[in-house]
């Protein structure tokens, strides 16, 4: 495998130029390291997607090991290209031991698809030919994980009630309900039934997916291969090594990928909202990147907890927060104002009041019940530090430590499943990917930018 000569003269930069400091001289080993744990915290929970001991003992090496990573520096010098092809042998590794079959009734489609699923990923190492360029080679992944994601679509109705509630909600719309008056029928026994428990943009976004091709599944597929399509052609556009349009390429089937889809979760919407504002960032368009942004706070409460941390990037300032803030607020009011009892009931109340699910995948219910707040308070405390202090305030630098902020929080919340998880996860890789330039631009004397 060949590496560009300006990936190899930044590696060398970051070995011999970068200004010695207290932690040590700069190495390029920490955004190594935190791939390597954000990959295995997406495969484990993918293939133990409900709580196990040892399950959760993984996810907190994982949390620990990003930290650590994070400490010591993420440095903008791109891993070794031998690391992307751990990454993508690995997501063929869980595929294998855990199909995502899981809480699905199949018809004969799903083997298929995940078998294409694994091809997809392996293929994103096709890149690494030189004899063409990569942004070509780099179609191939996406569009063989294109077809994977309809397989597991067209593969089987998922036993879940977000599926239930989203193809529910775009049919109330369509007759001029309002989803947050409905009550859902079908949904599995034991789970939610009585309320849309998201924000407005979750169901504004999906419905139109239902009316035109009868499932809301589509909408999100097409919002992962457009995170990784969005990725795969910033960093060619920018003349970026093989090996990191590898990577971008394979973001669109980091572990569980295929699962998420299959489940309806609406993370994709999250995930190609805060990519595509990052990506706006680094083209100068710092105003644009405040739609995507305000759109994805708008379909999921959790969101909330990156605005404080964007208070901390300079250049996109208290006022685009404010204004990223109100685009949120502008899209929910009227949902709040049609009824606001049962919009405060089941978009707030029901997770503050809900007890901690059994299967989460979090460490909240084994902790005595005095100390359960004060570690989520004190995580995420120690979590917002680290990433203040240690990323440099630049859109990559936004990603990971929104990644970092998530991974922390999934560890320790109350509800915590494999689609969040999996959220974390792709931040820290989309971080990654777009950070993975060495020079700041404009840095005098071989400066590292570092995270």
């Amino acid at each position: 495998m060949e590496e560009s000569d300006s990936v190899s003269a930044t590696r060398h930069l970051s070995a011999d130029a970068a200004e010695p400091s207290f932690l040590g001289p700069a190495r390029d080993w920490g955004s190594s390291l935190l791939l390597l744990a954000t990959w295995g915290a997406a495969a484990s929970t993918a293939m133990y997607a409900i709580y196990s001991v040892h399950g959760v003992v993984i996810l907190g090496i994982v949390a620990i090991a990003v930290l650590v990573a994070m400490w010591f520096g993420v440095f903008q010098t791109f891993p070794p290209s031998a690391i992307v092809v751990v990454l993508a042998v690995g997501a063929v590794a869980a595929l294998i031991v855990t199909p995502p079959f899981i809480n699905v009734a199949g018809n004969g489609w799903l083997a298929p698809a995940a078998v294409l699923g694994g091809v997809a990923t392996i293929s994103s190492l096709v890149v690494f030919w030189g004899r063409f360029p990569a942004g070509r080679l780099a179609v191939v992944p996406l569009v063989l994980g294109g077809v994977a994601f309809a397989g597991m679509i067209v593969g089987g109705v998922p036993n879940i009630d977000v599926w239930v509630i989203f193809q529910q909600s775009a049919d109330g719309l369509l007759h001029g309900l309002n989803p947050y008056n409905m009550s859902f029928s079908g949904v599995p026994a034991g789970q939610t039934s009585n309320c849309f428990n998201y924000l407005p943009v979750t169901f504004l976004a999906t419905a139109p997916s239902k009316w035109l091709f009868g499932d809301v599944r589509w909408i999100e597929g097409a919002c992962v291969l457009a995170t990784g399509a969005l990725l795969t052609r910033h960093v060619v556009r920018r003349g970026s090594g093989r090996g990191q349009v590898a990577l971008a390429a394979l973001v669109a089937l980091t572990p569980g990928s295929l699962l998420v889809v299959q489940q309806a979760w609406n993370e994709p919407i999250l995930v190609l909202g805060l990519v595509a504002s990052a990506v706006l960032m680094e083209r100068g368009r710092w105003n644009w990147a405040m739609l995507p942004f305000g759109l994805a706070l708008a379909t999921k409460q959790h969101l909330v907890l990156l605005l404080p941390l964007l208070l901390f990037w300079p250049k996109f300032g208290w006022r685009r927060v404010l204004g990223t803030a109100g685009i949120a607020a502008a899209v929910s009011l009227p949902w709040l104002v049609a009824n606001p009892a049962r919009f405060t009931q089941c978009t707030a109340s029901f997770f503050l009041g809900e007890q901690a699910p059994p299967k989460a995948l979090s460490i909240w219910r084994i902790l005595p019940q005095p100390m359960q707040l004060p570690v989520l308070i004190v995580g995420l405390v120690l979590a917002f530090g680290i990433a203040v202090w240690r990323c440099p305030k630049t859109p990559a630098g936004f990603l990971v430590s929104a990644g970092t902020v998530f991974v922390v929080f999934d560890l320790v919340n109350k509800q915590t499943f494999v689609n969040q998880w999996w959220l974390a996860a792709m931040l820290l890789v989309s971080g990654i990917v777009l950070g993975g330039r060495t020079l700041v631009p404009g840095a005098v004397d071989g400066e590292l930018e570092r995270c």
